[in-house]
């Protein structure tokens, strides 16, 4: 993880001032440079990660974290305009994804994967999650002041209910 910080930290694409993103982030420059340091035992603070990664515009650190919990992570694009706009994009998009994951399809069961198809089916794939995340956060803003959470219904059927704020969703 202290890898993953530093690469972002010290990206020469970014040209960053540490001492103006410690004091961004309200620690000291010597705090900063403890944490990112090479000794094992000293740790980047947890509440510290997203403001540093909305900071500096690179969310490699929260990728990483993700990844070794074994889930995926994506930035929620913002509602459109209206509910209806946001189902027919997610719509459009499922429908060009199904076409890539069948052309996919198609090629694994000939045995051998393309790489480019497979980037493209993921790159289709992707899009589609961020617009259904889109299309659900669309819903729970017009339906609830707070988050749902999926739970079962009856007969297999779906119902959202609020998150409690001080459980972990």
């Amino acid at each position: 993880m202290r890898d993953v910080i530093r690469r972002a930290l010290n990206d020469p694409t970014r040209s960053l001032d540490l001492r103006l993103v410690a004091r961004q982030l309200g620690v000291g420059y010597r705090s900063l440079m403890h944490w990112i340091g090479t000794d094992p035992d000293r740790r980047f603070p947890a509440e510290l990660l997203v403001p540093l990664c909305k900071l500096i515009g690179d969310f490699c650190p929260l990728d990483f974290l993700e990844y070794q919990a074994g889930r995926l992570a994506f930035e929620i694009p913002d509602a459109a305009s209206s509910l209806g706009e946001d189902v027919r994009e997610a719509h459009r998009l499922m429908k060009g994804a199904s076409e890539a994951v069948g052309s996919l399809l198609a090629t694994v069961e000939d045995g051998v994967i393309d790489v480019r198809e497979a980037q493209a089916t993921i790159s289709e794939l992707d899009a589609v999650m961020r617009e259904c995340a889109r299309v659900r956060s669309s819903l729970e803003q017009r339906i609830s002041p707070q988050p749902l959470r999926a739970t079962s219904g009856t007969r297999g059927s779906t119902r959202l209910q609020p998150i409690n704020r001080r459980e972990a969703p």
